[in-house]
């Protein structure tokens, strides 16, 4: 196939918008978690601080890329100018040993324009606490 393609006569057809000013911000409070090999919970939470006075939704959070055993739950906790979300993780003890990456994906709209889209990365930690403390203490001991 040859290129440029023949149809293509030199001419690009281009597009722009403005750039907008964010009507949110949402932080991270702390950027892993812990979470017990056996199972358990562990919660990490968003802090979300309006920008505009004009936005008074809720965001919509969703959780991204968890490890196989690992299921995740979104709350929101308070109304108004500063919130926030908790992403409560839940394992029934089949998540594998290690630290795991995943992505959270926040979206909002203000006067039906979808263009607050937020996301980033968090951590959470699977360690099995109870082999831990048995290393610890055969450490300390001669």
């Amino acid at each position: 196939t040859p290129y440029p393609p023949a149809w293509h006569d030199g001419l690009m057809f281009v597009s722009r918008i403005n750039a907008r000013p964010a009507f949110y911000s949402l932080t991270p409070r702390g950027a892993s978690a812990d979470l017990p090999l056996a199972g358990g919970e562990a919660v990490i939470v968003l802090d979300k601080e309006r920008l505009d006075k004009a936005f008074t939704g809720a965001l919509q959070i969703t959780p991204l890329g968890l490890p196989p055993g690992l299921t995740a739950g979104v709350t929101r906790i308070g109304n108004g100018p500063k919130e926030q979300y908790e992403i409560r993780l839940k394992s029934a003890g089949k998540v594998p040993k290690g630290q795991h990456v995943f992505r959270y994906f926040a979206y909002a709209e203000l006067a039906a324009a979808g263009r607050g889209v937020m996301s980033g990365d968090l951590v959470v930690n699977v360690a099995d606490k109870a082999a831990e403390k048995v290393e610890a203490a055969e450490k300390k001991t001669p």
